[in-house]
């Protein structure tokens, strides 16, 4: 069930007006872009209390190779990147996403117009939303952000280590 009272569908399952304004894909895109932002603010308040978080995440303009000898590569006297370009290039990011998923959400509303019948033939908004937004995030073009996409392919496979 869901926060307020379920009504029903067409076919009889419970639906609620908060599921009719605000569904399912929209909550997950939302939370996804909430989960950015946090991390942006959480490398932000870092950067406030004096911590270089561009070391910790080995952010080298110069090279975004995986160092597996992080010994080595934490202690050399090479440049880093900012810190305040990093989460200042994630606000921005975050803040696009934001604007589009908001876009979406409001193209859905206004075809829905609230009416629980009409949830199903306009399903395809979140739908193209989704998959237009991951094809942006995995796309090896240079206009979606080609250095911060590399970085975050690199974390990766620094987690994966």
């Amino acid at each position: 069930m869901d926060i307020d009272d379920p009504g029903s569908d067409a076919l009889g399952l419970p639906v609620s007006s908060f599921s009719v304004r605000f569904p399912l894909p929209y909550r997950v895109l939302f939370l996804l872009g909430l989960g950015g932002a946090c991390w942006a603010l959480n490398l932000h308040i870092l950067s406030l209390a004096g911590i270089d978080t561009a070391a910790v995440l080995q952010t080298r303009p110069d090279s975004l190779s995986v160092n597996v000898n992080r010994s080595q590569h934490l202690y050399s006297t090479q440049s880093y990147t900012p810190s305040q370009t990093i989460y200042a290039s994630i606000y921005k990011i975050v803040s696009i996403y934001f604007g589009l998923i908001g876009l979406s959400w409001v193209l859905f509303l206004l075809s829905t117009g609230g009416d629980r019948t009409r949830l199903d033939e306009f399903m395809f908004i979140p739908s193209i939303t989704t998959v237009g937004l991951l094809f942006a995030a995995t796309v090896p073009l240079s206009s979606t952000y080609k250095l911060y996409r590399s970085m975050l392919y690199q974390l990766v496979n620094l987690l994966r280590w």
